[in-house]
């Protein structure tokens, strides 16, 4: 039986790049950072910050960037139809900082 091509690559990301990098305490910190950092939460006085002190043209630019890249992964996602890894290894722990659970 023939194994789908994603299958594969799923494979290979969870043996040479998930399951090693999960292995790294000190990942722990700089990752929650980075879940927290892109929550509705810090975008908000991070373009009111960019808006009131810096640039006008900086803030509209960046507001634009977040519906734009929603889409272009919402794309990426639809076009892989491949799972997160957890769902698809019992040995991948999932770590998520909000409610979203989509593919």
């Amino acid at each position: 039986q023939l194994m789908p091509d994603w299958a594969s690559l799923s494979r290979f990301e969870i043996r040479h790049v998930t399951l090693p990098l999960q292995r790294y305490r000190a990942l722990k910190v700089p990752s929650q950072v980075l879940g927290h950092s892109v929550s509705g939460e810090a975008m908000l006085p991070l373009f009111a910050s960019l808006y009131w002190c810096l640039d006008q043209h900086k803030c509209f630019c960046g507001i634009w960037l977040v519906p734009l890249s929603e889409m272009a992964n919402g794309v990426v996602k639809w076009l892989t139809r491949r799972g997160r890894p957890a769902w698809v290894d019992e040995r991948v722990m999932m770590h998520q900082w909000s409610s979203e659970f989509s593919f």
